[in-house]
């Protein structure tokens, strides 16, 4: 069925194999194709790090510079490394699938979640160096990040 269009309607499968990109061949290219949801992706760690850099910017007078640093590169490593995981599956894996979809939602929501934390998890750890008794407790962020691990482990078990 067209409805007067060149190509037909294309449905998404629920399930199809997800196919290795390995090298260029006549059915699948090396490269992956620019979809907007991985560009939605790519904002919402943006968002992440902007997020990050303005407690990294309010904690320099508050909290000092080296403490400050370290507070940002110990909270910017594990939002680059869950970026970075998704990537890498997404470069590696041609899936086009409802099941690849639901994970990748999945995936958009917990790093939107590891977003909205990230600054204020940057937050309460300076606050922790300098107000006596105050807990860096970021339960928010840490569970976005282990949802997120077990999620790119499904993401792997699902390639198989």
């Amino acid at each position: 069925m067209s409805l007067g269009l060149e190509e037909p309607i294309r449905y998404v499968p629920w399930y199809r194999k997800p196919v290795a990109r390995q090298k260029p061949d006549d059915e699948h290219d090396s490269r992956r194709p620019l979809i907007a949801s991985y560009l939605v992706l790519d904002l919402t760690i943006g968002r992440a790090l902007a997020n990050l850099g303005q407690s990294f910017e309010r904690g320099l007078g508050s909290a000092g510079s080296g403490i400050s640093v370290v507070v940002y590169v110990s909270l910017f490593f594990p939002i680059f490394f869950q970026w970075l995981r998704t990537q890498h599956y997404v470069n590696r894996f041609d899936a086009e699938d409802m099941v690849f979809t639901v994970h990748f939602l999945l995936n958009m929501m917990g790093m939107a979640g590891v977003g909205v934390s990230a600054g204020r998890c940057a937050n309460t750890w300076l606050e922790s160096f300098t107000v006596d008794g105050a807990e860096a407790d970021c339960p928010i962020f840490a569970s976005s990040l282990a949802g997120l691990r077990c999620l790119h482990v499904l993401f792997y078990l699902y390639a198989l």
